[in-house]
């Protein structure tokens, strides 16, 4: 990774045209976004700029020579502009949470804009989850089980759908960034990631902000303050695992401790979720790793 890394960083145009070539392959095109944070990371916004556009290329030529879906063809190039976005802001600013808070706002707008210019997207969620429930009942008869999706819990999961599917997104950018990072602690400071990731933390402002949110989307049940919780609440979960893995490290049964952790969030996903917004929220206001000591 080391060699190849410093191949990606020597020659501008060189790189370009590997990305684009790259991006031009399905599997391989997340690939050519990594390159890309890479390069901005190590050179700064204007230098990313220009492999940024070798990822998008492909996207486009895709739509305007088979007519692929609009929507997907945009979402890519948004996403792709996105971690061209948090790259820089990293490179910028070397905090993953000045990162997390660039991601949210950016996360909020567009949640804010499909629900202005898509007032009916609530409904469109709840059609189609239905359809869903519909084609599972189907199923799960057939295998002689009577779980489905209620009609109750489906009108719960389309009001914050749109919202789960930005963080969603987020988050697999947010992966690709931790990636492209892990590729320049690799070339450049061995010892510089592990520190930035287990000393991320919130703002309390924005856990003030998220309380004022909630309680908005309570009072008023305004369709647009409750589909955009699930994004504000990434940052919180993020900081949650950052804690976590920050008073793992260094003990003897860190690997069991976290595969067990994991094991547990896949099997009591809702809840676990609730147990690290409250812990994010928590270390957002008092500083948990002020408490627990520092790591050496």
């Amino acid at each position: 990774m080391k060699n190849i890394g410093e191949f990606f960083l020597r020659s501008r145009w060189q790189t370009f045209i590997i990305a684009l070539l790259i991006a031009f392959i399905p599997l391989l095109a997340s690939f050519a976004v990594i390159i890309m944070a890479l390069v901005t990371l190590r050179k700064g916004w204007q230098e990313g700029f220009w492999i940024l556009l070798a990822t998008i290329i492909p996207a486009l030529v895709v739509f305007f020579t088979t007519q692929t879906d609009l929507v997907l063809v945009g979402s890519t190039i948004a996403s792709n502009i996105l971690v061209w976005l948090l790259a820089g802001v990293l490179h910028t600013k070397v905090s993953w949470a000045a990162v997390l808070n660039v991601a949210t706002v950016v996360g909020v707008i567009v949640v804010i804009v499909i629900h202005v210019l898509y007032p009916d997207i609530a409904q469109w969620w709840q059609h189609n989850l239905l359809q869903y429930s519909q084609e599972a009942k189907t199923l799960l008869t057939s295998l002689n089980e009577n779980k489905t999706l209620t009609p109750e819990l489906v009108n719960q999961i389309a009001s914050v759908a749109t919202g789960i599917q930005i963080s969603v997104l987020i988050g697999l950018n947010l992966l690709s960034l931790v990636f492209a990072r892990w590729w320049q602690a690799i070339l450049f400071n061995p010892e510089q990631l592990r520190p930035e990731l287990h000393n991320i933390r919130i703002a309390p402002s924005l856990g003030i902000i998220l309380l004022l949110v909630l309680l908005l989307a309570g009072l008023t049940q305004q369709a647009i303050a409750i589909d955009v919780i699930p994004v504000m609440l990434l940052p919180f979960i993020v900081a949650a695992l950052s804690l976590i893995h920050y008073w793992v490290f260094g003990k003897k049964t860190a690997i069991m401790i976290l595969s067990l952790f994991y094991i547990m969030t896949i099997l009591l996903f809702p809840y676990v979720i609730v147990l690290l917004i409250i812990l994010g929220m928590v270390d957002s206001g008092i500083n948990l790793r002020a408490r627990l000591g520092p790591k050496k």
